[in-house]
Order: C-alpha cells, then sequence, then structure tokens
C-alpha cells in the first residue's frame, strides 16, 4: 500500500458531494516550489527538538487520521492567525505551514483541528484550484469561490475527525473570527451550538457569492450535522449509526442553495440552458438546411420560444454565426460544475441521435468535445 492511502479513503470517504475532486496529480508548479524552497529556509521546521510541544500535536494529528507518513511541518514568523498545506514533498510527505499567530492564538486540542483542516485540503487535491489560471469572467471567478466554499466543508470534516469535538471546532472557529484568545472569550459554545443546529440563517445573500469560506454559523451547522452522520462515526471509530452522508449532504446542499449559491445555480442554469441552445440550433443547420422535423425536435428540446429565436437568427446570420454562439455559450458551461459539464454532453448526445446524426461528426459535437474535454 502506497503512503498515506489510508489517509486519502478518508478523504474520498467524508468528502462533501457538491466538492469536486482535484487533479491527482503531485506535480508541483515552479511558482509552488519555489514558495516551499522559501518555506524551507525561512521556518522553523516542527520536530521534539525545535518546539517539542507542537510536535506532539501533529504526532497526535497523524495517529488520529491514519497518516502513515510523517507532515513536514513548519511555523513561519507571521503575525496573522492561518495556515496551510501547499503540496506534497517529493518524498510525498505533506507539508503543512503555521504562522506563529495560529500556533499562539490555539491550545493543542485546537492546532490538532487547525491542522488536520489544512491535511484535508492537501488529501482531497485542493490547492490545486488556486494554481489554476485567472478566471476569464466574473461568472468563472464566482464558481471557483463556490468550489472553495464547499472545499471548506470537506476539509472541516477531516477536522473533526482529527479533533473528534464539534466544541473544539466552535472555538477554533470564533477565535479566527474575531482574533482573540481563550481568556478573552466568555464564549458558551454549547449554547452557540445549539442554537446554531436548531436555528440557521436562511435568508439569501448574495454577498456570500464574493467570499471563498461559508459564513460562520452555516459552516458550524453543517459540520454538526456531519458529526450526526453514520460515516463520521465510522471514520471516528465509533459503532456506525446515523443518518447517511449522502441525506446529510443533500440538507446541506439546499441549505447551500437558500444562500448567495442559489443565485449561483441560477447563473449555471441559463449558462447550460442558452448552450443547448445553440448546440441543439447547430446540429439542425448541420446540413445548411432547416427541415420541420428538425425544427420540431428543437423545440421539444429547449421549447418553442427559444428555438423560434435560434432559428431566426441562424437564418439571418447562417451556421457560422451559429457556431460562434455556441462557443462562447459552451466556454460559460465549461466555468460550470462536472455535474452541468456532464449533463450538456449527454444532451448533446442524444439530440444527435434523434436527429439521425452522429454527435462527434456534427461541427456542434466538436464545439463541444472541443470546450468540456469530455466527449471522446
Amino acid at each position: 500500500m502506497q503512503p498515506h492511502d489510508i489517509f486519502g479513503e478518508l478523504c474520498q470517504k467524508v468528502r462533501f458531494s457538491l466538492d469536486e475532486s482535484g487533479n491527482e496529480t503531485d506535480r508541483c508548479s515552479p511558482f509552488l516550489a519555489d514558495f516551499v524552497a522559501r518555506v524551507r529556509s525561512s521556518g522553523l521546521e516542527v520536530t521534539s527538538a525545535t518546539v517539542p510541544k507542537l510536535a506532539k500535536v501533529v504526532d497526535r494529528t497523524r495517529e488520529a487520521l491514519q497518516l502513515e507518513v510523517e507532515p513536514e511541518v513548519f511555523v513561519v514568523n507571521n503575525p496573522e492567525a492561518n495556515a496551510f498545506a501547499p503540496a506534497f514533498a517529493n518524498d510525498r510527505r505533506p507539508i503543512v505551514v503555521l504562522n506563529s499567530g495560529l500556533v499562539r492564538l490555539l491550545t493543542s486540542n485546537e492546532l490538532v483541528f487547525a491542522i488536520a483542516h489544512e491535511l484535508g485540503h492537501l488529501g482531497m487535491r485542493h490547492g490545486r484550484r488556486l494554481l489554476e489560471a485567472e478566471p476569464r469572467s466574473e461568472f468563472e471567478a464566482l464558481q471557483t469561490r463556490s468550489l472553495l466554499r464547499y472545499a471548506e466543508i470537506s476539509a472541516d470534516r477531516i477536522a473533526l475527525v482529527a479533533s473528534r469535538s464539534v466544541f473544539v471546532a466552535a472555538q477554533v472557529m470564533v477565535k479566527l473570527a474575531s482574533g482573540l484568545p481563550s481568556e478573552s472569550l466568555g464564549l458558551d459554545v454549547d449554547a452557540f451550538v445549539r442554537q446554531v443546529d436548531s436555528d440557521p440563517e436562511e435568508t439569501s445573500r448574495e454577498w456570500e457569492l464574493q467570499v471563498s469560506h461559508p459564513a460562520l454559523p452555516f459552516r458550524l451547522w453543517a459540520l454538526l450535522r456531519f458529526s450526526h452522520s453514520a460515516e463520521y462515526a465510522s471514520a471516528a471509530r465509533q459503532v456506525p449509526e446515523g443518518p447517511s452522508i449522502a441525506d446529510i449532504d443533500n440538507e446541506i446542499a439546499e441549505r447551500f442553495a437558500t444562500l448567495g449559491d442559489g443565485r449561483l445555480s441560477e447563473l449555471e442554469s441559463h449558462a447550460y440552458q442558452m448552450a443547448l441552445v445553440w448546440a441543439g440550433m447547430a446540429m439542425v443547420v448541420d446540413d445548411d438546411v432547416i427541415e420541420q422535423h428538425e425544427r420540431e425536435a428543437l423545440e421539444r428540446l429547449v421549447g418553442v420560444e427559444h428555438a423560434d429565436k435560434a432559428v431566426t437568427f441562424a437564418e439571418a446570420e447562417g451556421q457560422h454565426a451559429v457556431l460562434q454562439k455556441l462557443e462562447e455559450a459552451v466556454d460559460r458551461v465549461n466555468a460550470s460544475s462536472l455535474a452541468t459539464r456532464r449533463r450538456l454532453e449527454e444532451a448533446v448526445k442524444t439530440f444527435a441521435i434523434a436527429l439521425d446524426l452522429d454527435a462527434e461528426r456534427t461541427a456542434a459535437g466538436r464545439v463541444v468535445a472541443a470546450a468540456l474535454k469530455l466527449l471522446p
């Protein structure tokens, strides 16, 4: 068994359903490799000789997560309470960087949660999203931030498996939000968690589309729901009782939809609809002739109103203009979720069959394949 396979299986077992799996390659970008080299040269490596108390925390985290490879942990001089796990080293050791501000702020139990959270990001390949090219549109930027919010839900679950305490999780989140140490807080964690569990805020807030982390009450509520699942009980080596993680994920996804992500879903649905309109229209005009049965099939696919507008445009502007519309529409879908991209792929194939065409041999099929990189 390869190092960290058990941990990798844990990551996949508890991953939030809307959190798409990242690229499986461990190849570092030149930028990331340079960053890791600078951390190694300027940070303090955590060992039993340099920072013995923190080294014990790392050992506890590793044991709780059944991580077979010892993480390479560094503390850097930075007052901001933050941490990150940028990469696997060449020998596949996870690399974790802790700011000194975080180490000062959190207790040992809280540091277990924080370190495990970062290892969860690394194990699920979340960091790869941060290395991708700059978003080409505001919609694509919104989609990226949405994926980052889903990633936080997944990483919190790994952290909970390590810490085994929702109350420790609450303390960490409140401390990071406020910057206040334990002695300055009078937080009744039990009461706060009960409040979040029973009455989470459900009003739509589009400002949440602009942030990469879910709101604190929502994040705690989602973690508490996960703690009730059979999968969490199994991962925490308890009797696997409770609702399935699939049911809980559906509940969390529905709550996301009532917040800012609901507006994002509307935008994604519109992008899919427009791509379907122009993919269908491009197939109808593939032979430069619009037959009556083809028009009727298009109406069944996208509705009479959309079909009429597309046909009018095609008759006035021609096939080339339709393909341009398709390229623009599919490009927007390409910034959407994997599920939406696959849904478009299947719809294109199905419509091609209805027109007695081979999707891969049509101009529309080639455009979709090239943009989505899903068709053979």
